[in-house]
């Protein structure tokens, strides 16, 4: 289970664990385990890793953005791609609720892992989401003139 531990650390949630995490506490878990699931999808606290069909394995995976804590001195600084990049910043009239950030994540992977093209890169306010080789979109929580919004 280290491993998997692991793995949550970096957003990344196993079937095995969350199974072994809810043992104790769910009734009749074989039974619930998917209402459970797709309760927590519906709130955007996790969606699945849709995986390749060749892949063989029967083992889900869920993204889970929320999950992620921040890491004390370090801050994700977004690169600066000049004309060849679009930035949207969104501003919340000055309050952005802690949860928002994560959630809208978990909905983009959820909408758009289809056509993404590899792993999400997952932090606590950033996440950089690979369309194909040459677009992908960069989420981030900025700071601009003491208020918090996304940077898009």
């Amino acid at each position: 289970m280290k491993q998997s531990w692991r793995k949550l650390d970096k957003g990344i949630l196993e079937e095995r664990l969350l199974k072994f995490l809810w043992k104790d506490i769910v009734e009749d878990l074989d039974k619930n385990f998917d209402f459970l699931v797709k309760f927590m999808e519906r709130f955007g606290l996790l969606c699945e890793r849709q995986s390749p069909k060749d892949c063989g394995t029967t083992q889900r995976v869920f993204y889970t953005p929320l999950r992620l804590k921040p890491i004390a001195g370090q801050q994700r600084l977004t690169e600066d791609f000049g004309t060849r990049a679009i930035s949207i910043f969104h501003d919340f009239c000055g309050y952005l609720p802690e949860e928002l950030f994560p959630q809208t994540v978990t909905r983009f992977i959820e909408k758009f892992q289809a056509v993404a093209g590899g792993e999400p890169e997952l932090a606590h306010e950033y996440a950089e989401l690979y369309l194909d080789d040459n677009h992908y979109v960069i989420f981030s929580v900025v700071t601009v003139k003491q208020r918090r919004m996304f940077k898009l």
